[in-house]
């Protein structure tokens, strides 16, 4: 046999279906083990009443019915909603603002990106124990601002507010997201098409002309990304939210993930929380699957 014709047959046995079956069965079985069988096994779960100890009582779609009776969900969920548009606000509209700072200037721009760039690298256990101190009513530094400039009537107690608590958290989720925004935007900016920013400039578009007509439509599957991907993110919080104000006051801040720990393992509700559970996987999924949809098309086009 010669060299040739047996790296051809060697080819033609690493190029087989069955060897790459083999070559990614391991993820295969990974992503089975860690992804689909957890949500199968909430599923089944979500079906009986379960203490979280002992034998689990087989009760149908009771916890479903119940899911559809109680207004708390309701409310978690508009608190959920209202959370992931305040950090698509508050993060994405900055981080793409701070980009074309960044682009457009030279000097600094490795420094400001890190500066940018670092609370996303710090924990959210960490973020939280930060603002919450910021945000305390007697020695944080946000009323002591308020009280030196003339504002001392503002100065509430943020996280204990009705009103506030929520966008004192958004405020502060959002202080970890607009850094990877700057990022992504810096990245898709710097690959934008120099010829046509000279081109608006010599038919006089003004900046604001510029943005809206040249920059945002060389980067709008980009910016559909970074939304998107901020919109799955936000929707699976819990962290931030339940070391800030566990839900409170009053269920202000109380969204899907805090609200299925509070029935699981305050309450012991377990089969009725993965009921919920399940519920905020087929929204995190259906978000998921209008990204892919939203990618394809920008792909095609």
């Amino acid at each position: 046999m010669t060299r040739a014709s047996a790296l051809k047959g060697r080819s033609g046995t690493v190029g087989s279906p069955l060897m790459g079956l083999l070559f990614v069965l391991p993820a295969i079985g990974a992503f089975a083990l860690f992804g689909l069988w957890p949500i199968v096994h909430s599923f089944i779960i979500s079906l009986h009443e379960w203490p979280g100890i002992g034998p689990m009582t087989f009760v149908g779609l009771k916890n479903y019915a119940r899911m559809m009776r109680e207004s708390l969900v309701g409310l978690a969920f508009l608190n959920n909603t209202i959370y992931s548009l305040g950090i698509i606000l508050m993060a994405v509209i900055p981080g793409l603002i701070l980009s074309i700072l960044l682009v457009a200037s030279m000097r600094g721009r490795l420094l400001f990106q890190t500066i940018f760039f670092f609370p996303r690298l710090l924990t959210q256990v960490v973020v939280a124990l930060v603002w919450s101190w910021l945000f305390n009513p007697v020695f944080g530094l946000v009323n002591k601002l308020l009280i030196a400039i003339g504002l001392e009537r503002f100065a509430i107690g943020w996280l204990g507010d009705p009103t506030w608590a929520l966008p004192a958290v958004i405020l502060a989720a959002a202080w970890t997201y607009y850094g990877f925004c700057m990022v992504i935007f810096m990245a898709a900016l710097q690959n934008t098409d120099p010829f046509l920013y000279d081109a608006a400039l010599i038919d006089g578009a003004n900046g604001i002309q510029i943005f809206l007509h040249v920059t945002v439509p060389q980067i709008r599957h980009v910016l559909t990304m970074v939304i998107v991907f901020t919109l799955i993110d936000s929707f699976k919080v819990f962290d931030i939210i339940y070391l800030m104000t566990r839900g409170g006051p009053g269920d202000k801040t109380q969204i899907m993930a805090t609200y299925i720990y509070r029935e699981a393992f305050r309450h012991n509700y377990f089969g009725y929380a993965a009921a919920v559970s399940i519920l905020l996987t087929v929204v995190v999924l259906a978000i998921s699957v209008i990204i892919v949809r939203l990618r394809e098309r920008g792909a095609e086009t």
